[in-house]
């Protein structure tokens, strides 16, 4: 199968999420949409993704704001360094974002949407996304009271 050019495969990705994006119930994609994503996002090269890393440590991200840019793909690396189990709920953040999987040394989740991820400490796991939407979004762990201890953040898209 020919691989589409860049620059058609995020506008067509854009074009394909943007019913899920306004939807009420972001977690639930329209029938047809998730196999149309998949394939604009495998045609995605993603030998250009930039690597970010995230520590997540007693109560804290690091760094706590990231600053992403629309239409290129990331690979997310959420490391935990903590003494515990986080996660990473997105608030808005998954909202803004197309993912293509999400992968641990356990094995991999291939998803156009996510709601959460939960990380053992000690542990990490990657999500390979492409922002799509600009705008600020929050994110926070939404365990016992991380949150309220100072366990949250913000991702930029510009």
């Amino acid at each position: 199968m020919p691989r589409l050019p860049r620059s058609l495969a995020l506008a067509g990705l854009l074009a394909l999420t943007s019913p899920l994006l306004q939807a009420e119930d972001r977690l639930r994609a329209p029938v047809g949409l998730e196999a149309g994503v998949a394939a604009i996002m495998d045609a995605i090269d993603w030998n250009t993704a930039e690597v970010i890393e995230l520590t997540l440590g007693d109560h804290s991200y690091d760094p706590p704001d990231l600053v992403l840019e629309r239409n290129q793909p990331y690979i997310l690396r959420l490391r935990n360094e903590g003494r515990v189990s986080h996660d990473m709920v997105g608030g808005s953040f998954f909202s803004g974002v197309a993912i293509k999987m999400a992968q641990n040394a356990a094995g991999r989740v291939i998803t156009p949407v996510l709601k959460s991820v939960y990380i053992k400490r000690g542990q990490q796991m990657e999500m390979w996304l492409v922002p799509i939407r600009a705008g600020t979004y929050s994110f926070f762990c939404s365990i016992d009271d991380h949150r309220a201890l100072g366990m949250e953040g913000e991702i930029t898209i510009r």
